[in-house]
C-alpha cells in the first residue's frame, strides 16, 4: 500500500485503493457471501408465477394512470379511478406474498443438494477436467508456434485467426455445433457428452492459448540457443526451458478453462438439446427460472465455486507456483 501511495501520490492513491475495495468488496465478496447466506436460509420464496403476475399488474396500472391523465372526460376518468384503485390493491396484496420472509440458518437446501446434484456436479467437473486437458495439450504447440511466427511477422496473423471464433460468441458457437450434429438425431448419452467436451474446448481455446502465449513469449532465446549449442535435443528443451517457464501461463489458462467449462451455460444447454438438463450449469439455471427454488440454486453455485477455487488451488500447487509467483515472475519478465 505505502509502494502505490509513493509511486502514484496520495490522492491517485487513494482513489487506486478505492476501486480496488470496490472491485473486492462488490464484484467478488459481496456476491459470493450473498450466495453463501441464501443456502442456508430457510423459509418459503415466492413462486416465479406470484413475481411475474405482479409484474404484469404494475404494467398495467402504469399504462392505465397514463390512459387516465390523456383523458379529458370525467365520467371515463372516474371509470380508471375505480380500475386503479383495484389494480393497487392487488399489487399490495401481491407485494405481501413476495416479500422477504423472516429467515433462520438451516441446511436444508444443501441436504437436497447431496441427495440429487452431486453425481451431476460430479460429472460436470470431470468433463471440465478433460476438456481442460485436451486444450492443454492442444495448445502448447499452438501457443508456441505463434511465438515462433512473430519472428516471422506471422503474429498479428495467428492471433487474428485464433481470436475470429470467439468474437463470434460463445452462444453462436454452440448452435454452430448443434446444427452439425443435428441430422443425426437422437443420440445417445456417451456421444452428446463427446459433443460437449469438443464444444467446450473450442468454445474456451483462447482462454488457454494467450496465457501460454504470453508465457512463452518472455522465455530469453540465448537459453534456447544455448541449449542446443550444448546439444539439447528438441524434447529435452522443452522439458527443462519452455515448460517451467511456461508455468503461469499454463496454470492461469488452465484455470481459465476450467472454471469457464464447468459453469458453462449455452454450450451443454444448446449443444445437448434435450440432455441439458442433466449438466450443473442448466440445472442451476432451471432451478432459479423455472421452479424458483433460489435455495438449492445458491447452494448449487457455492458448491460449484468452492469446487473452482479448490481446482485452482490444486493446479497451483500442480504447477509448483503460488499467486505470489505469477506477479513476480511477470515482473522478473517485463
Amino acid at each position: 500500500m505505502a509502494e502505490v501511495f509513493r509511486t502514484y501520490g496520495l490522492r491517485l492513491g487513494a482513489v487506486l485503493w478505492l476501486l480496488v475495495a470496490i472491485w473486492g468488496i462488490g464484484l467478488v465478496a459481496a456476491p459470493l457471501v450473498d450466495l453463501a447466506v441464501s443456502s442456508v436460509a430457510s423459509g418459503e420464496r415466492s413462486s416465479i408465477d406470484t413475481i411475474a403476475e405482479l409484474a404484469r399488474l404494475r404494467d398495467d396500472l402504469r399504462s392505465v394512470r397514463r390512459t387516465w391523465e390523456s383523458t379529458a372526460e370525467v365520467e371515463r376518468r372516474a371509470d380508471l379511478d375505480r380500475r386503479i384503485r383495484l389494480l393497487t390493491d392487488r399489487a399490495r396484496r401481491l407485494e405481501a406474498r413476495v416479500a422477504p420472509p423472516e429467515t433462520e440458518p438451516e441446511i436444508g437446501h444443501w441436504a437436497r443438494f447431496t441427495d440429487t446434484e452431486i453425481p451431476t456436479l460430479a460429472t460436470a467437473l470431470g468433463r471440465a477436467l478433460l476438456a481442460t486437458a485436451v486444450s492443454l495439450v492442444l495448445c502448447y504447440p499452438v501457443a508456441w508456434a505463434a511465438v515462433l511466427a512473430s519472428r516471422r511477422r506471422h503474429l498479428t496473423l495467428v492471433l487474428f485467426a485464433l481470436a475470429v471464433p470467439v468474437g463470434l460468441g460463445e452462444l453462436l458457437r454452440a448452435v454452430a455445433w448443434r446444427t452439425t450434429f443435428a441430422p443425426a438425431g437422437d443420440l445417445a448419452d456417451p456421444i452428446v457428452s463427446v459433443m460437449v467436451a469438443a464444444a467446450a474446448i473450442q468454445v474456451h481455446l483462447l482462454f488457454m492459448v494467450v496465457p501460454i502465449h504470453a508465457a512463452l513469449a518472455r522465455v530469453d532465446r540465448r537459453l534456447i540457443e544455448a541449449a542446443r549449442d550444448l546439444g539439447a535435443s528438441t524434447l529435452r528443451i522443452h522439458a527443462r526451458i519452455l515448460l517451467p517457464h511456461a508455468a503461469p501461463g499454463l496454470a492461469l489458462g488452465s484455470i481459465l478453462t476450467f472454471a469457464l467449462a464447468a459453469g458453462s451455460l449455452a454450450v451443454p444447454r444448446v449443444v445437448s438439446g434435450e440432455h441439458g438438463a442433466r449438466w450443473f450449469a442448466p440445472s442451476i439455471a432451471r432451478h432459479v427460472s423455472e421452479t424458483g427454488d433460489l435455495g438449492l440454486a445458491a447452494a448449487e453455485a457455492t458448491a460449484l465455486t468452492v469446487a473452482c477455487l479448490v481446482l485452482a488451488v490444486a493446479a497451483l500447487r500442480l504447477f509448483r507456483l503460488r499467486l505470489r509467483d505469477l506477479v513476480e515472475r511477470r515482473r522478473g519478465h517485463g
